[in-house]
């Protein structure tokens, strides 16, 4: 499709609803978004944004660092002062930067009106908005995916070395902000090769291409320099699966019970089914586009498996811009269908007719969003508060598993952590003892006795919900006495 303005949209509406989009969007983010932070976060704040820069850019750690995260991070905290919305500042500017960027990329590979629909669709998009919110790279990795997928279109059809300098750059930057864009690059190199060899373009081309992504490469590696010896150590030392949790299964249960939070077991379907059928129409006309879609997934599938790490939804949300476009050209072509099925041969009708599908989805997805404000992304300061009220004078308050770090390392309880059955033995001989405690999958990992005694004797006393997925968190009580 062209990505030409079309007739009775002058530029400067196209501008005018862009910019409205990209207002609403910043304040769409903006609400709750120095509400309290979640474990991940914590993680990212106390084992990396509080370190000295020096330390920031020599020091990988293990692959929850986002390096080029951590250093924005560690800037705004140190201009702003430490707060849930500083340590969130990068992940919201990259996400708002991505409803313009998603513009720019749908109006090059498909219509100016799709290009407008997605973005309203990004603006108002649940996971969008979660993660925005969400001091971790995956903003900033869909954004250098949205920007580098962009610049490789135009760089292959203008011709232009200004795109393939753009591309390095946006590639490498995607590769210091978090290692799955080294997947996501694959993709796009297996698309851009099929694309050449297919068309048989000439040898200049090829040349282009083929120093497009050695400069990508150069450059991320000259980025992730300091870094390589942490990150080869940190992928050789990697843990194996130990439990269902972190599963292709789980990812893909994971996966779903979010999509459904976002728009419901019916939207779900309906969603799916259009943008099945927007693949299936970029097939047709656009094999590459296609091609740039769905390649980037299929590797980092193929590599998080080969690799034997835990496989986890939120690996795979560079692909969100994506998926709005192909959400919004399948409602088009669902016009389109619809309106050959009663033998209109009207173009302007069927896309009326899609833009409304679209427009539906929009506002569907929109309507999820009040679960997204009224909870936080895990409640860890409700304990405290409940804990202070309910508790004896002398009865002690312990921790276990990863809420041994958060309340220590963060919150600075002076609280007991437990590491074993036999650590809550000895802490409930004469008192009884209020446990905190989320993640029991994990728990049950790391200290399976400990997780048996807690559902044996540890009486249900609160559970404070949140937007993390099976991220509640737990207060129960152990009576006094031996087990």
């Amino acid at each position: 499709m062209s990505s030409k303005i079309e007739p009775g949209r002058p530029a400067w509406r196209i501008v005018v609803a862009a910019t409205m989009l990209t207002i609403v969007a910043a304040i769409l983010r903006l609400i709750n978004l120095d509400n309290g932070l979640w474990f991940d976060e914590i993680a990212t704040l106390v084992e990396y944004v509080r370190l000295p820069l020096g330390d920031i850019l020599t020091r990988f750690g293990n692959i929850n660092n986002h390096p080029l995260y951590t250093v924005l991070a560690h800037l705004s905290v140190k201009s702003f002062g430490e707060s849930a919305w500083s340590v969130r500042l990068p992940a919201f500017l990259f996400g708002l930067a991505g409803i313009p960027m998603l513009y720019g990329l749908g109006a090059a590979v498909a219509s100016r009106r799709e290009a407008l629909l997605a973005s309203a669709l990004l603006a108002v998009s649940y996971h969008h908005i979660w993660f925005s919110q969400n001091a971790r790279g995956y903003s900033a990795l869909a954004f250098w995916t949205i920007l580098s997928t962009l610049c490789l279109v135009r760089g292959i059809e203008r011709r232009d070395r200004r795109w393939w300098t753009g591309y390095a750059m946006a590639t490498a930057l995607g590769v210091y902000t978090h290692l799955t864009m080294v997947f996501v690059t694959a993709g796009q190199a297996l698309a851009a090769g099929w694309l050449l060899w297919a068309t048989k373009k000439p040898a200049r081309e090829w040349r282009a291409a083929l120093l497009g992504f050695a400069v990508a490469g150069v450059l991320s590696l000259a980025l992730l320099a300091p870094l390589l010896p942490g990150v080869f150590s940190s992928v050789a030392a990697r843990p194996p699966r130990q439990s269902i949790v972190g599963s292709p299964s789980w990812a893909i249960a994971e996966a779903i019970r979010g999509l459904r939070s976002a728009f419901g077991g019916v939207g779900v379907v309906i969603t799916g089914a259009l943008a099945l059928l927007g693949f299936a129409s970029y097939v047709r006309a656009r094999p590459f586009v296609a091609a740039l879609m769905i390649l980037p997934a299929i590797a980092a599938a193929a590599g998080t498996l080969a690799l034997g790490t835990a496989v986890r939804p939120r690996f795979f949300f560079f692909l969100i811009g994506f998926l709005t476009l192909l959400v919004v050209r399948g409602a088009m072509a669902t016009g389109e269908r619809l309106m050959q099925s009663r033998a209109m041969s009207s173009a302007s009708v069927g896309a009326t007719v899609g833009t409304m599908v679209a427009c539906l989805v929009i506002m569907v997805s929109a309507s999820s969003l009040g679960p997204d404000y009224e909870l936080p992304k895990q409640d860890f300061e409700g304990p405290i508060r409940f804990v202070a009220q309910a508790r004896g004078s002398f009865e002690p308050v312990a921790t276990a598993g990863l809420a041994n770090f958060v309340y220590d390392a963060y919150y600075k309880q002076s609280w007991t952590p437990l590491h074993s059955a036999r650590d809550l033995d000895a802490l409930a001989r004469h008192e009884r003892v209020w446990v905190i405690y989320f993640f029991p999958e994990y728990l049950q990992i790391e200290a399976p006795d400990l997780m048996r005694a807690l559902g044996d004797r540890c009486e249900p006393q609160a559970r404070f919900a949140g937007t993390v997925g099976n991220g509640d968190v737990f207060v129960c009580a152990v009576p006094p006495g031996g087990p």
